[in-house]
């Protein structure tokens, strides 16, 4: 098995920067331009140098183990120390140049030149020299072929963001963070340079759970993750951005100051909303909000999106309308006081719904309005993009709001792929993309922020930051570009004409394409969760199969992180993100609210859990932690009964159908139930005869969050000891002053305590 790669390998230097002049390189319009002349056919290679500046900074270094793991996860090369390595990849940033831009050349001396124009610039030429590189299975043989691509290249665009749904999603919930990590790290390789997320700032909805404040304990897993994702991005150079719908509030907000329903058609009125045409309502969203910015102070923040519908909103008089009254004067108020925490922080307006309220005057042209008296304060404006042309006809005939560049939020998952990742939809969808693309890349000119909410979008998410760096780039060319880097070069035609089929709706013969493709795919493409997102598309597996975000990062590391105790096993699982060993891996709901073992939906009935605890043990109680959500229990089984067994065949009875559970949909407590077991055995096994008596939305199901098996505690033996009025402190012959010292400490706290007198010799 492979190892984790350890930092420090990379070599710094000072080796020549000057690029080879055997062509010279032009840029155009942001479009690269390849080396001209014959390609030379390249070695295979299994080992690299990557070399450094003697001074790199923390970023620099930061980007070169990027590079590193990206090598190793999809290959197994290795990165040598010095220059021995089969082949040097030197990493450099430049001065002058395009923002952003980067070159790849001929290195003096031999191997590859990556220079950078700042640091960006650098992480992008990085991803386009991995993208132009081909790679084969790595256990055993020489894996890596380095790419000959050579050019310049820099981006049209500068506002090339990724907005993952972090503030619902049950992938952020449940996502390893080093998965995290990867996502942002593989978005920057592809050109993104903003990383956007949407606190969870709710009082609950629906399913969707709700927060006391803050510091609610069911809200840490997903803060963590939040904070994972920015830092990550700020590691290596990207931008911040956080997502505000102004009015939300979480649970227990003052009645006098709740917000009136407003009357939008297309917006929601969902979760708590506060408002803010009131002095105390103000005050509330402007405390609220300045602690969540303050929580983020160590990390940084760039920008920040104003929201005015969904989460948010307010349809009282005074507030009225919305998106062009109430929601103007809190997203001011919120930038002045954010000013203070972020100088010069970016502002973008949101018109997601507007104009759908038929009672309320024109929301777009009072923004307008008061964009015209002062838009010092607002950098860009999102347009509503669910409109016919993905672009509102008003603006086409009157103009941006504020005369704001637009920045095209584009919806790529709930327009595109249906409401729910159970939705199968036609993602990837390279044909939308051209067409939206032709549509709107003239009216868009700030640049992107697509909106990912399902696992399926990951393909459009890159051809959108790739359409954003280079407007007149084909989007079918892209989708080559990423079919080859993620899927080998020798099958990207079978694979484009397999998404191009399921886009037509020829779903089946999409799946017997990409049926017969993985085969001969390296074991790194077929396990990793992009293969899996296309196989669950075509062949209607649920979202849940994917996993993305979730497993161990397997493949994706080159390695597997031991996460879950593979000693539990269970009579079925609500796929493996809900696995057995999630019910035995020490996390608790307040440390992850999506952590727990389910049972297959409507496979409750006798349903059971297992562990082997590895030898013959004595075991004295029985711990579990039962699911909630919401501020209640859910799938809480009607009984337990509780088995051992030395041999995990023939089983004991020691507590049958016991009720001591917490009833479902009663208050939650994240106190975990106790059973005496007083029984010795190798396997404990917790039998679920009744199933539950729950079922939410078709779902019935069983689920654990922890179960904790406690040894039998040995009665104590007291000892009892003679007083003494003497202690004799030996010391070994050698003269350690350390030592001394310590026997100094310890013989006066004794004369302190007592009468007793201490004595110090050598041996």
């Amino acid at each position: 098995m492979r190892q984790a790669i350890k930092p420090g390998k990379l070599r710094t230097g000072s080796w020549p920067r000057a690029c080879s002049m055997t062509f010279f390189f032009l840029l155009l319009a942001g479009m690269p331009f390849r080396a001209m002349g014959a390609e030379t056919a390249a070695s295979k290679v299994a080992a690299i140098s990557v070399v450094l500046p003697e001074k790199a900074d923390a970023v620099h270094q930061r980007i070169a183990r990027v590079f590193e793991t990206q090598l190793y996860q999809r290959c197994g090369a290795r990165v040598e120390s010095g220059t021995g390595g089969e082949v040097v990849v030197e990493l450099v940033i430049g001065s002058g140049g395009a923002e952003d831009g980067y070159t790849i050349s001929d290195r003096t001396g031999g191997g590859i030149l990556i220079s950078g124009n700042n640091h960006c610039g650098l992480l992008y030429g990085v991803g386009k020299f991995l993208r132009s590189s081909k790679y084969e299975d790595g256990e055993s043989k020489a894996t890596f072929i380095p790419g000959d691509w050579r050019g310049s290249s820099a981006p049209v665009q500068q506002h090339r963001a990724v907005y993952w749904w972090t503030h619902i999603g049950p992938r952020w919930r449940n996502a390893q963070l080093e998965n995290i990590r990867i996502d942002v790290e593989e978005m920057g390789l592809w050109g993104a340079n903003v990383i956007a997320g949407c606190f969870p700032v709710q009082g609950g909805y629906g399913n969707i759970p709700g927060y006391s404040g803050f510091d609610d304990p069911k809200l840490a897993g997903l803060l963590l993750r939040m904070e994972t994702m920015l830092t990550t991005a700020k590691e290596l150079s990207l931008k911040t951005c956080l997502i505000v719908a102004p009015t939300t509030a979480y649970s227990g907000v003052p009645k006098n100051i709740l917000a009136t329903p407003h009357k939008n058609k297309c917006g929601g009125n969902h979760g708590v909303n506060v408002c803010p045409s009131t002095p105390e309502g103000e005050k509330y969203l402007l405390q609220q909000w300045e602690g969540v910015l303050k929580h983020f102070k160590s990390i940084g923040v760039d920008e920040l999106v104003f929201w005015p519908y969904d989460e948010g909103g307010c349809g009282c008089e005074r507030c009225r309308p919305w998106g062009g009254n109430g929601f103007v004067r809190i997203s001011k108020a919120i930038k002045e006081m954010a000013d203070t925490q972020y100088p010069g922080v970016k502002i973008s307006l949101s018109t997601w719904c507007f104009d759908k309220d038929p009672t309320a005057r024109n929301e777009t042209e009072m923004l307008a309005q008061a964009l015209k008296k002062d838009n010092s304060w607002v950098d860009y404006i999102l347009p509503d993009y669910r409109v016919p042309g993905y672009f509102p006809k008003k603006m086409i005939d009157n103009g941006v709001p504020g005369n704001l560049p637009a920045i095209n939020f584009a919806e790529i998952s709930m327009k595109w792929h249906g409401w729910n990742n159970q939705n199968r939809g036609l993602s990837p969808n390279p044909k939308k993309v051209a067409e939206m693309w032709a549509l709107t890349k003239d009216h868009y000119k700030g640049g992107i922020i697509p909106y990912c909410e399902h696992v399926y979008t990951d393909a459009d998410m890159v051809m959108m930051a790739q359409l954003s760096w280079a407007p007149d780039r084909p989007a079918d060319e892209i989708l080559r570009e990423y079919t080859k880097f993620e899927f080998s070069g020798g099958h990207t035609a079978s694979i484009i004409e397999a998404i191009q089929q399921n886009e037509a709706g020829s779903t089946a013969d999409a799946a017997r394409i990409l049926k017969s493709v993985e085969p001969k795919l390296t074991s790194y493409q077929r396990d990793a969760w992009r293969w899996r997102s296309f196989m669950c598309r075509v062949t209607g597996v649920s979202a849940r199969a994917i996993n993305y975000g979730i497993d161990p990062p397997r493949n994706r590391l080159g390695f597997v992180t031991p996460q879950n105790d593979t000693s539990a096993v269970a009579s079925s699982e609500f796929g493996p993100t809900y696995g057995a060993g999630k019910a035995h891996d020490g996390i608790l709901s307040s440390q992850d609210e999506e952590n727990f073992w389910a049972s297959a939906n409507n496979q409750d009935v006798g349903a059971w859990w297992r562990k082997d605890l590895g030898d013959s043990t004595s075991i004295g109680k029985i711990q579990i932690q039962y699911r909630g959500f919401g501020g209640r229990f859910h799938f809480v089984p009607k009984t337990i009964t509780f088995q051992v067994s030395d041999d995990g065949d023939k089983w004991t009875t020691v507590v049958s159908k016991s009720a001591n559970v917490p009833a479902n949909n009663s208050a939650y407590s994240a106190a975990m139930y106790a059973y005496d077991i007083n029984a010795k055995g190798r396997y404990v096994r917790l039998l679920f005869e009744d199933g539950t008596d729950e079922v939410i939305d078709g779902t019935k199901v069983v689920e654990l969050v922890e179960v904790k098996v406690n040894p039998a505690i040995a009665p104590a033996v007291i000892q009892t000891a003679s007083p003494v009025e003497q202690v004799r402190v030996v010391l070994p012959g050698d003269d350690d002053d350390q030592l001394k010292r310590i026997a100094s400490v310890f013989a006066r706290q004794v004369e302190e305590r007592c009468s007793a007198k201490v004595t110090t010799r050598g041996v």
